[in-house]
This record gives structure tokens, sequence and C-alpha cells, in this order.
């Protein structure tokens, strides 16, 4: 049997809560570790008035890892088709872009200012602004007299 070489200094604490008072230096006999191995036998399933079956149980599958799904790619031109309306122009980042800029298929050229907030580039056809949230008047008259006309107009051909 191989000897180990144990010190436990002074002062530590044991399981009980003894502190040891004085330096202790041990040597221990550590056995040899053999390990048998025994075969589990298959399961069998008996039924009384048959032939004897005997059924396998299969081991649970390994589950395989799971694969990340595939970035999307897209062209400038399907990223222009697919820009929400009242968005103008954005800059693609990405690794197929290389920070171009987009310009929307459907320019906004003429925009109205919001009476809460001020701001000056909504959209003609929204009706909602995108800076404060606040929505028109359901009543057609309101409407009308709802919205101020913004200084920003945009010729088609800007970039």
């Amino acid at each position: 049997m191989p000897k180990v070489n144990v010190k436990i200094p002074k002062g530590t604490k044991c399981n009980g809560g003894t502190v040891c008072e004085q330096d202790l230096d041990l040597d221990l006999d550590i056995p040899e570790v053999n390990p048998t191995i025994n075969p589990i036998p298959q399961p069998q399933i008996e039924i009384p008035g048959f032939q004897q079956m005997t059924q396998q149980i299969a081991p649970p599958p390994i589950p395989e890892p799971m694969q990340q799904p595939q970035e999307r790619t897209y062209t400038n031109e399907e990223l222009s088709e697919l820009m929400p309306s009242g968005v103008n122009f954005a800059v693609c980042k990405g690794k197929n872009c290389a920070d171009s800029k987009i310009q929307n298929k459907n320019l906004v050229t003429k925009f109205k200012q919001c009476p809460k907030c001020g701001c000056n580039n909504v959209p003609k056809n929204s009706s909602m602004c995108p800076c404060c949230g606040v929505d028109e008047p359901q009543d057609e008259d309101e409407k009308e007299d709802y919205w101020e006309d913004s200084d920003i107009e945009l010729d088609a051909g800007d970039d």
C-alpha cells in the first residue's frame, strides 16, 4: 500500500467544531483501488401463455447540439424595399453592407409638423407623430386644422 503524509496545522477546526491545539503530522496508508465491472443484464419480458419474448430497451438518444440559425443577408435593393414608409434613408451596417447609405424605394417628400412637440418631419400620410407618439384626433373637422405645415420638402431626386 502506498503511504501519504498529511499535515494538519494548529488552529484547524474539525467537523465537530473542535480546534486542533498543535500541528499534526500523519502518515496514512492508502489502499490501491481495483474497480470491478459487472455487466448489467438486458431486461426480459415474460407473458404467460406466449412464447418467451425478449425486448431490449434502447438507451435514450443523445441530443444533437443545436445549430445556430443561418443569418439572412439582404442586398441593398432588398433592404430599400423593406424599409418602412416615412424612413427615407438608412445606413446599412453589417458583414455584406460596407456601411453604405440605403434610400427607400418610396420616398416621402412632403412633411407636416406636430403641434404638441414641434417635430417637423412627420410624413404627410402618417396619423401619429414619431417623436412624441401623439395621435391625430378622430373627428374629421379637427383633423384638418390639427397638423401644421412643415418647412421641410424634399425633391424626389435628393440624396
